[in-house]
């Protein structure tokens, strides 16, 4: 499905799940499709950068408002959503997402401590929470863990 909306990056643009570059299209798989949510600008701009360096094609936002208006389809993407957020939450979004029948897979950053964030957390079942200060490799390493996850069928899907 394509959204409306295209980020442009030298002779790349990415609409939707298709990235158009030099007259090609390709689609994006899910697990390389990458959602950024945070509001200090140097932090979003420095973790994209480190996941487009590996391969990921980014879409990044200042806020859940923002993204929330837009209108781009988050199922098919993994989300990096700050948990303290101008407007909505990370929480609140992912919680909006989840009752609207989506179900990303997700990683929350947070610069709270691990109280304050268990807390703000409690309304989600398990997830993946990475506390600043991060390293690029931690991030890496739970984009692939969530993204792997997801992508593996579920037991009750198996058949015998």
């Amino acid at each position: 499905m394509e959204v409306g909306r295209t980020l442009v990056a030298g002779t790349m643009a990415l609409r939707g799940s298709r990235i158009y570059a030099a007259g090609r299209t390709m689609t994006i798989p899910p697990e390389r499709r990458i959602i950024l949510v945070d509001d200090d600008e140097s932090l979003r701009r420095a973790l994209a950068r480190t996941l487009r360096l590996a391969g990921y094609a980014v879409e990044s936002y200042d806020s859940a408002d923002r993204l929330a208006a837009s209108a781009v389809d988050c199922s098919s993407a993994c989300l990096v959503l700050d948990i303290n957020l101008p407007g909505t939450s990370g929480v609140d979004f992912r919680l909006a997402l989840a009752a609207a029948g989506q179900d990303p897979p997700t990683i929350f950053i947070t610069a709270l401590d691990r109280q304050d964030a268990a807390a703000a957390l409690a309304r989600l079942h398990a997830p993946t929470v990475l506390f600043k200060p991060f390293g690029n490799d931690e991030l890496l390493a739970a984009v692939r863990r969530v993204t792997d996850a997801k992508s593996r069928p579920k037991s009750s899907e198996h058949t015998p």
